[in-house]
């Protein structure tokens, strides 16, 4: 298995973590993953020089996307969320 799933795996099993800290480190993966970047071919960024250019253009944190587009473009969307609050634990959380 590979060696980034098999930790994103370990992380949903520590429920000291929240909902953010899980975003950022599937974020932080994609940005690193410069041939994801380069297959989402979007026109005017780089990915060799601005890989958080991508963030919230073409890696979108969620599914629903807030306006409707006119013209073709790649996307990566995710999302997360917790399956069982944590005893004694004052938020919500569902995974």
């Amino acid at each position: 298995m590979d060696a980034e799933l098999s930790e994103l795996i370990k992380y949903k099993k520590e429920f000291g973590k929240d909902n953010i800290h899980y975003k950022e480190i599937i974020k932080q993966k994609l940005m690193n993953n410069r041939k994801l970047l380069v297959a989402l071919d979007a026109d005017g960024l780089d990915p060799d020089e601005d890989p958080d250019a991508y963030v919230g253009t073409h890696l979108i944190p969620y599914y629903v996307l807030p306006e409707v587009k006119t013209e073709a473009q790649n996307l990566v969307c995710f999302e997360t969320a917790f399956t069982e609050v944590p005893r004694y634990n004052e938020t919500r959380r569902y995974m």
